[in-house]
């Protein structure tokens, strides 16, 4: 559960209102244990941070010699059926295309394409998914890969040797989904994880599970692909492979007008808006509450303004300015999305009174006839006891 804070103070005969609202969603991110941009890889795999090579965009498989002349069978002998895909044991590479580097080296399956610790954020990825005893690649729909690209969304799957991502276009992978074919994931796993910037390494996907980031814009820079029989233990931690700003709960910003001073910067999530110790009445305030992938949703806020009474509720400005009125007493709402999943919790400190008791949801903070210092607010799920 995820908690923000907010205040609103002054001194005797002025109210000054520090406002916070903590928004804590139901199910609240959990951000990798060592973000960053340097952790290293797996066990055992080895680093692909090498300079700029030339690469050829995909490797060849050997070919049989076409001179040769095909054995002669037996009479009534019966040539040996083809095997399936599926039944053929697999080897895999792939390869990635970094910027300011371009194409680098295949690498086998397990092994890390791209680079970290420089920067570089991956553009596109090639995998090719191969017969181990010939080499040869299998058909075109025995793997495949979908890319989601800065700017762009999540690109159509392309298969086996195909590439996902782009290339002279300076667009970074921020997520992968790698598949394999009906036939061959009856009998293998492909398992993936991505380095992604800030976040560093995050945990293995399988079997077309995201891996990755949405909604903040970090590039992918290295990739770790494996094809493992079915049933066979992951390569490593499977805990986040992918981070989605959506599941975070909504943040909120806002800012006071304070007596002496005027309107003060926005601040976010707990950060103090107004003045403590300083004497300094707030004559307004103002708020806005922002949740990524959800629907619109509002901070309302009513204010006692001295002299003035209650005013109506809104979403913009309550309070005044060029009066020299100072808030009182606050009341503050949630609407739309937000409101049905959380409550909104606040508390006022005044003058000679101190802290107050917590309130919620519009119920009243503070006093008719006596000012206000400060005032937390928090908002979390709905049903939850107030914040201690």
């Amino acid at each position: 559960m995820r908690r923000f804070t907010k205040r609103i103070s002054g001194a005797a005969a002025a109210l000054a209102v520090a406002a916070a609202l903590a928004l804590c969603g139901p199910a609240a991110y959990a951000a990798p244990a060592a973000p960053g941009d340097a952790q290293a890889p797996a066990a055992g795999a080895q680093p692909a941070d090498g300079g700029p090579a030339a690469q050829a965009d995909a490797a060849q498989p050997a070919q049989a010699d076409a001179s040769q002349p095909e054995a002669s069978q037996a009479d009534g002998a019966q040539a040996e059926p083809a095997r399936s895909e599926a039944a053929a044991p697999v080897s895999l590479s792939y390869s990635a295309h970094v910027s300011n580097i371009g194409w680098m080296g295949a690498v086998a399956g397990g092994e890390v394409a791209g680079t970290t610790g420089r920067g570089l954020p991956l553009e596109a990825l090639r995998l090719v998914l191969s017969d181990a005893s010939t080499g040869e690649p299998l058909g075109a729909d025995a793997i495949s890969v979908e890319a989601h690209v800065s700017n762009v969304g999540w690109q159509a799957a392309v298969g086996n040797g195909g590439t996902a991502g782009t290339t002279g276009q300076s667009r970074a992978v921020e997520a992968l989904r790698v598949r394999l074919s009906g036939e061959l994931s009856a009998r293998y796993t492909v398992w993936y994880r991505v380095h992604s910037a800030e976040f560093g390494w995050l945990g293995w996907a399988c079997d077309g599970a995201d891996a990755g980031s949405a909604g903040y814009g970090r590039a992918v820079q290295a990739v770790q692909v494996a094809v493992l029989p079915k049933g066979d233990p992951a390569p490593g931690d499977t805990a986040t492979p992918f981070v989605d700003r959506s599941s975070e709960p909504p943040s909120v910003s806002y800012r006071a007008h304070v007596a002496g001073i005027g309107w003060q910067g926005s601040v976010s999530d707990g950060a103090v808006a107004g003045t403590t110790g300083q004497g300094r009445a707030l004559e307004a305030l103002s708020g806005s509450v922002s949740w990524y992938g959800h629907g619109s949703s509002s901070l309302e806020v009513r204010a006692h303004v001295s002299n003035v009474g209650w005013q109506g509720w809104t979403s913009g400005t309550a309070g005044t300015t060029g009066r020299s009125l100072a808030v009182e007493a606050l009341q503050f709402r949630l609407s739309g999305e937000a409101a049905s999943s959380y409550d909104v919790w606040y508390r006022v400190h005044c003058s000679d009174y101190g802290w107050l008791g917590w309130a919620k949801d519009g119920a009243s903070a503070g006093t008719v006839g006596l000012s206000g210092l400060a005032t937390p607010i928090w908002t979390i799920p709905g049903g939850t006891a107030p914040p201690p």
